[in-house]
């Protein structure tokens, strides 16, 4: 009888053990974890398995999880569809947001993209660091991640612009403004691709904005790159007070994790919006002629050439489709060619800053934006 009562006292204090290690995980992993380092210790020739996560993807993976069992995903959930038709692969993203619980000494997380949940072992959270446990010698660490906020920092307008590369890279510009709206172009390996309009509510802005905040735009280089060409090319532009404050350029994603995980949610947050489609006769800006160019300007014969990054002509376009037609006889100078490359053709425009003539047609912006944007100075 001693001896039944001593198994069923030792079952008790080891479940008492396991349920107060759960309280205490559910407490301590509220907050925001970056991967910081993956270890191996003794490994055996065949580990033991005990994580439903994959053990060697680490890239840039964070985690922000909160106290109502709700948690993000900063790399986002994807499928791959493809699409026979054409041939294209393209990525339906499932967005950040998710669930999560804490059960056995483990983490599970719904992943929305597959319809299940999948765990892994918490070896430890203890003070800044959680420790995962993939197999019997495998852990992986997670360091909390604070951020100061400069309240002060804000933008009236963020861009978003994806280029081509040698495989299905989406091809897109997306410009989400502080009043809500939304303009989407999509060219190709998008699920939508063509000119499209939308809004999001002011909170959404505002929490898709803070991302951006916890980078410290400030601090950051204008250009990340390995110097390698033909793979994809982000290139965000910030704008405030109507003029270009700053434009990244992200190749191959060299630039801080924490940049990738800001403007991921809004390069693909037109599939999750209600799109319409945004007819328009105005100037059509060729987006991608100058990725590789540091210079705005550079003379050519008795004109002017103007290199815009991809989102800076997004920006551009933006801009004139607020622009009025007037009268040819109106006086102007065309001192600018938009791009040279489509001399001759419908997608040719010349431009004094604020004039612009495209198509026969003169549209005035109401502003100059090359002097309003200081493209005359070379960056």
């Amino acid at each position: 009888m001693k001896i039944v009562l001593l198994i069923l006292s030792i079952i008790l204090l080891f479940g008492s053990c396991k349920k107060n290690n759960d309280e205490h995980f559910k407490k301590a992993i509220v907050g925001e974890w970056v991967f910081a380092k993956a270890e191996e210790k003794n490994p055996p020739k065949k580990a033991e398995v005990v994580t439903e996560f994959s053990p060697d993807i680490y890239w840039k993976r964070a985690y922000q999880f909160y106290e109502n069992d709700s948690c993000e995903y900063k790399l986002g959930f994807f499928d791959r569809y493809h699409d026979k038709k054409t041939q294209d692969i393209m990525m339906l993203f499932k967005g950040t947001e998710t669930q999560y619980k804490i059960e056995d000494d483990s983490l599970k997380i719904y992943f929305p993209n597959i319809d299940k949940w999948r765990s892994t072992k918490i070896k430890s959270i203890m003070a800044d660091t959680l420790t995962l446990q993939f197999n019997d010698s495998t852990f992986a660490k997670f360091a909390k991640r604070r951020y100061t906020i400069n309240q002060n920092e804000s933008y009236d307008q963020i861009i978003i612009s994806s280029s081509e590369c040698c495989g299905s890279c989406p091809i897109s510009n997306i410009s989400i403004h502080k009043s809500g709206e939304v303009l989407y172009d999509g060219e190709r390996f998008n699920l939508i691709n063509g000119l499209y309009t939308s809004y999001i509510t002011p909170q959404l802005y505002a929490k898709l904005e803070l991302e951006f905040k916890k980078v410290g735009i400030d601090t950051l280089k204008t250009r990340y790159t390995r110097g390698v060409k033909g793979i994809s090319t982000i290139t965000i532009t910030f704008i405030k007070n109507n003029h270009i404050y700053k434009t990244i350029v992200n190749e191959d994603y060299e630039a801080p994790d924490e940049l990738y995980w800001a403007y991921l949610p809004v390069w693909f947050l037109h599939q999750r919006l209600h799109l319409k489609p945004y007819t328009h006769q105005k100037p059509a800006i060729a987006y991608r002629n100058s990725l590789y160019r540091e210079e705005h300007i550079s003379q050519i014969g008795s004109k002017k050439i103007i290199y815009l990054k991809q989102s800076e002509a997004f920006f551009l376009q933006t801009e004139l489709f607020k622009s009025t037609i007037v009268s040819n006889s109106t006086p102007w100078k065309p001192t600018y060619i938009i791009d040279k490359c489509y001399a001759g053709t419908d997608l040719y425009i010349t431009t004094d800053g604020r004039y612009f003539e495209y198509q026969d047609k003169l549209y005035d912006l109401g502003y100059n934006f090359i002097e309003q944007n200081n493209l005359e100075k070379t960056k």
